[in-house]
């Protein structure tokens, strides 16, 4: 099967994941994936709150100019007509939750601002996902099977923290990820999970699955992307099964 994954800098840890499987003869760093895989991180998911793609009879048009400079289209030019597509970018919580940061409110029950309601946060959160689920949506209507993976849970030191505490953080982050999976339900577009084992009881990320760079505390590191890709690998391979009577 031959499977593209895009999305945000997120994307980043399923590439380098990928890549020290592929350059890797230690069976320790985990067995080999068996589909053909091309994954493009696009670029910061910031930009991903605006218009980003175009959508006409033959093609699918990246036109956010730096992201177009990694791919053009979708499926990229030279590419094997896909099987199946992974989007790493609807599940990511950064954007909504960093925007109530900034307009010090918080959802009622949690500390650390102004209370609105959840319905409120829910209509922001889908605003800011509607690009990237319309996209979803058209690659799905153009019959490609179509995915999305989700990304880490913050880490412990992440730049929020400090400022509206532990509780706030993860009760935004829960409530991001319950409104963004009621959307992919609605749409029947299946989310590819991290396990369990890779956050600790309160449900940050453990830092073992934290990029190396110690000034960058957003991302995880090749090893997050090879669980990652363990969780696709058994998606698909689970889709590939014919269905029985």
């Amino acid at each position: 099967m031959k499977v593209l994954i895009i999305g945000d800098s997120h994307t980043g840890a399923l590439k380098r994941g990928l890549d020290k499987l592929t350059e890797s003869a230690d069976p320790s760093v985990g067995p080999s994936v068996g589909h053909d895989y091309l994954i493009r991180p696009l670029g910061p998911g910031a930009n991903m709150a605006f218009p980003f793609w175009r959508a006409d009879a033959d093609s699918i048009e990246i036109t956010n100019e730096d992201y177009h400079r990694q791919m053009p289209c979708v499926p990229p030019p030279r590419m094997r007509q896909p099987d199946a597509i992974g989007l790493c970018m609807p599940m990511w919580w950064g954007r909504s939750v960093s925007n109530m940061g900034k307009a010090r409110v918080a959802l009622a029950g949690l500390p650390s601002g102004r209370a609105i309601s959840y319905a409120v946060f829910r209509q922001m959160v889908l605003a800011d996902m509607a690009h990237v689920l319309g996209l979803a949506e058209t690659l799905q209507a153009r019959g490609f099977e179509t995915f999305a993976v989700e990304p880490p849970s913050a880490f412990r030191d992440n730049r929020l923290a400090p400022w509206f505490g532990m509780d706030w953080l993860l009760g935004h982050i829960k409530a991001h990820r319950a409104i963004m999976t009621e959307a992919m339900a609605e749409r029947g577009i299946p989310i590819i999970r991290r396990p369990d084992h890779v956050s600790d009881d309160e449900g940050f990320t453990l830092q073992q699955y934290r990029h190396p760079d110690p000034q960058d505390a957003h991302h995880a590191n090749a090893d997050f992307g090879i669980v990652m890709l363990h969780q696709i690998e058994g998606y698909l391979s689970h889709a590939e099964q014919p269905a029985t009577a």
